[in-house]
């Protein structure tokens, strides 16, 4: 896409009840864009999903005049900039989970609230979909609609001092002429609020190997990090089932997701040593350490003004996207980190899995052995200390 700038994009969570994931025809699914709908993208890679079926009169083939049914890959996704304001429509479809703490709200945005959105991976996210939007100025008419689309990957990076988020998105189909969404709707989309809309361009790692005695991670705990690449995979299909009466199955699949945390290092340090020790020294069939990581970015509201929402008194509000990880082994590292020839910085590459025991530390007591491999928090005005 050319910029965010000539396209209009709105992203609206459809959440069941009492939505249920639609037939091919969009109805029960779309929902209409509005106000603080709108998201600024840097591209896209959405499928058209147009079906080849080029008819063979020589062997008797004929189009068919009706809706092709299932086996239409429509599997596509789009990259924007993290925001504090908005990020939570699409982590909550994907994490389906609402369990917001008090004081918060549902994914909808509430100008002049302050939110701490509180997010555990749920094992099944049957019934949280959204719809899609995008007006992309052909002749001031046609909206692409997306009127169901599943979030089945996620994808956060941190490269050039700003986090950029990766959604891989799976729609039922593309409606060209929306009932629903029209230029009139998209006329009336607007961005989330400008004070909450905090760049997010400062990472934070901590790490440490899992003892049973660690506790809450700390500051000793951090590492220095020059790009971070947090991938975690659903494993739903972007091929819908082909079910009866024109429709097209929800993908689903529960269960435990598959996930890395990819982290380049420029400093080395004990930890970094002893985490690529551990990876130099497993043999097939040893038992791998176990590490948890808190990955912490920090952002400052674009205005660089007092802002009403937050815990904050006046200045400049403080935002934090925190992902929490209590379980993580080491599956790729440099043979000769730290030797002769060593090259900085070194990409070492986790696995995330679940815990085996209980996490330890009161940061960590929502982690349940056997369960909850990862949880996100968006904080609104956080209180934390760091320096650049």
């Amino acid at each position: 896409m050319a910029g965010s700038t000539e396209w209009r994009v709105a992203w609206i969570p459809v959440v069941t009840p009492p939505n249920a994931w639609p037939d091919v025809s969009g109805a029960g699914g779309a929902g209409a864009a509005a106000a603080l709908t709108e998201v600024l993208l840097e591209s896209e890679a959405m499928p058209e999903m147009i079906p080849e079926a080029i008819p063979d009169a020589n062997i008797g083939d004929a189009l068919a005049q009706s809706i092709i049914q299932g086996n239409i890959v429509g599997e596509g996704t789009i990259v924007l900039p993290v925001r504090y304001e908005g990020m939570e429509r699409f982590l909550t479809l994907f994490m389906a989970d609402q369990s917001f703490v008090a004081g918060g709200t549902d994914i909808g945005e509430t100008v002049g609230t302050a939110r701490n959105h509180i997010m555990v991976f749920q094992p099944s996210n049957t019934g949280f979909f959204g719809t899609l939007v995008i007006d992309k100025s052909l002749d001031g008419t046609i909206v692409w609609e997306y009127s169901a689309a599943k979030i089945s990957q996620i994808n956060l990076t941190h490269n050039n001092g700003k986090l950029m988020f990766t959604p891989t998105l799976i729609p039922t189909h593309c409606e060209r002429e929306s009932v629903i969404n029209t230029d009139t709707e998209l006329d009336l989309i607007t961005p989330p609020t400008t004070t909450l809309l905090a760049l997010f361009n400062h990472l934070i790692v901590r790490i440490a190997e899992v003892t049973g005695s660690e506790g809450n991670l700390l500051a000793a705990d951090d590492i220095c990090v020059t790009n971070a690449t947090l991938n975690v995979n659903r494993n739903l299909t972007g091929i819908p089932d082909s079910c009866n009466a024109g429709e097209v199955g929800e993908p689903e699949t529960d269960g435990l997701p598959e996930g890395t945390l990819v982290l380049s290092i420029a400093d080395y340090g004990p930890t970094i040593d002893a985490i690529i020790l551990e990876a130099q020294k497993r043999q097939p069939g040893s038992e791998p350490k176990n590490f948890k990581a808190q990955l912490i970015w920090v952002g400052k509201d674009i205005t660089g003004s007092d802002s009403a929402t937050g815990r904050g008194t006046g200045g400049i509000n403080t935002y934090e996207v925190v992902v929490e990880l209590p379980s993580l082994q080491v599956s790729a590292a440099p043979a000769n980190a730290g030797g002769p020839g060593a090259r900085v910085p070194v990409e070492v590459t986790f696995q995330i899995t679940t815990p085996t025991v209980a996490g330890n530390g009161t940061e960590w007591t929502w982690s349940t052995a056997g369960t909850d491999p990862f949880r996100i928090r968006n904080i609104n005005e956080s209180e934390l200390d760091f320096s650049v």
